[in-house]
């Protein structure tokens, strides 16, 4: 647990060591992250390298539980840009969630149930 921030692994899962630095999240491969963003918030960067360090190790699945408005989705985006992985899927329970993401990240595609469509 980090600044409310928990990464869990697996039943016994703790903090491991991590790096401090930044993640190499401005690379100019990747489309630019909001102009809001001008860096990570320090538990944001410890929460993208302990997620990272879970997969490197060969975690197929890796829980992040955060308190609303402590940047998941930032922290799921600089995650998905350290792995290099060319797309990631955001699940939100509302449509002010969806909007907003897709509005900090214009790249990003919004699908919701088929009662939000016209027949």
């Amino acid at each position: 647990m980090t600044d409310g921030i928990m990464v869990a692994k697996g039943p016994r899962a703790r903090a491991p060591e991590v790096d401090a630095s930044p993640p190499s999240a401005y690379s100019y491969t990747q489309p630019p992250l909001p102009d809001w963003l001008t860096e990570y918030r320090p538990s944001q960067v410890v929460a993208i390298r302990q997620v990272v360090d879970a997969f490197r190790d060969g975690a197929k699945v890796v829980m992040l539980d955060a308190p609303t408005g402590s940047g998941k989705t930032i922290v799921a985006e600089g995650v998905r840009r350290e792995l290099e992985v060319e797309r990631g899927l955001y699940v939100a329970t509302t449509r002010s969630l969806q909007s907003q993401v897709t509005r900090d990240f214009p790249y990003a595609r919004q699908l919701m149930g088929r009662r939000n469509y016209e027949p």
